[in-house]
């Protein structure tokens, strides 16, 4: 009877170590990844919109400073045709009311077709979406929501650039923009 009351004790006592480690591990985690609150105070919002693709996880937020480019294709890499798409006061389309944007994608990386076969590497540092992943992007001061609807090729590969680059479907044939920003995304 001593022996079974002193086995019970210790795997009583292994559980107790166990759930105080990891509750230790997971406090030290967080405080090296915040919360959307603490990143950032417009990413409350973000929490909504972050929380209900995994709801029984809570996100990541991640904020990176990037280069913004333009784009002005007529056919984006999810089949939408840009003529159904919205246009904002700033010549931005629009899909959903969400800023329409290309970049690094897993679509394009797996790909071995068009543009995209060319593409043998995405540097370590990038991020890499999936088509409607959404993220908040800042750039000239506003932020607005965001959604990936196309890939970009240049957006995937190390141009030499301090920066991995965001491109944003815009209105203007002369708009040449070259702007650093921010993107915020959930990981």
């Amino acid at each position: 009877m001593k022996k079974l009351l002193k086995t019970i004790g210790l795997i009583v006592w292994m559980s107790f170590c166990f759930c105080v480690g990891y509750t230790l591990a997971s406090v030290a985690d967080n405080a090296q990844h915040p919360s959307a609150v603490e990143l950032l105070p417009e990413v409350k919002r973000a929490n909504n919109l972050f929380l209900t693709k995994k709801p029984s996880v809570a996100p990541r937020i991640k904020k990176e400073t990037v280069l913004f480019t333009v784009f002005k294709d007529e056919n984006l890499g999810v089949g939408i045709d840009k003529a159904t798409l919205e246009v904002n006061d700033e010549g931005m389309y629009l899909y959903q009311g969400k800023v329409v944007i290309a970049t690094a994608t897993h679509e394009c990386v797996s790909s071995n077709v068009g543009a995209c076969a060319m593409i043998n590497g995405i540097p370590v540092d990038y991020h890499i979406f999936h088509y409607y992943d959404e993220a908040f992007i800042q750039v000239n001061d506003k932020t607005y929501l965001a959604i990936v609807l196309d890939s970009c090729g240049s957006c995937s590969v190390d141009c030499a650039e301090a920066y991995q680059r965001v491109d944003i479907l815009v209105t203007d044939d002369t708009s040449n923009m070259l702007v650093e920003g921010k993107i915020i995304y959930a990981y």
